[in-house]
């Protein structure tokens, strides 16, 4: 009789650890989907921010269009400088090794590989711009390319 009240005392200590046990493995799992949850939160942030000051700079730069009612290439040096300025602290922001990734003219930089594959015409743009979003937008594109896997052949 003893046997059977002992027996049954493990097995109630048995459901309650895998109860715990349980119960733990739930919390830990409510504290990745928090934590999951904060970083898909940031990364919603950092694309609005990023936004914002895409649409600020594209603002000021029509805004100091319209004012001055002269293309961009007759802004005087000054101001064309404060505007590079701009724009390169915006795309330090959003891409802080943006240097080493492009390299420079001439480098032979993964970068500088896959640009001199692209069409002479997206060549040239990247070569003259200073805008932001125009480099940012190649430093995506040369990564999906680059993180695409080589097809048998190539």
């Amino acid at each position: 009789m003893r046997r059977i009240g002992e027996e049954g005392m493990r097995q109630e200590q048995q459901k309650q650890l895998l109860e715990l046990q349980h119960q733990q493995e739930m919390q830990r799992i409510e504290r990745m989907r928090e934590i999951q949850e904060q970083q898909r939160q940031q990364e919603i942030q950092e694309q609005q921010r990023q936004q914002a000051a895409r649409q600020a700079r594209e603002e000021a730069e029509r805004k100091l269009r319209d004012k001055a009612g002269i293309e961009q290439a007759a802004i005087d040096a000054k101001e064309s400088a404060r505007l590079i300025a701009l724009e390169l602290r915006i795309l330090e922001k959003a891409y802080p090794n943006w240097r080493k990734i492009t390299g420079t003219q001439g480098s032979k930089t993964a970068y500088r590989v896959w640009l001199s594959k692209q069409d002479s015409g997206y060549q040239s743009l990247l070569s003259s711009t200073n805008s932001a979003a125009v480099i940012a937008d190649s430093i995506e594109r040369f990564k999906a390319d680059y993180a695409k896997p080589a097809l048998p052949g190539r």
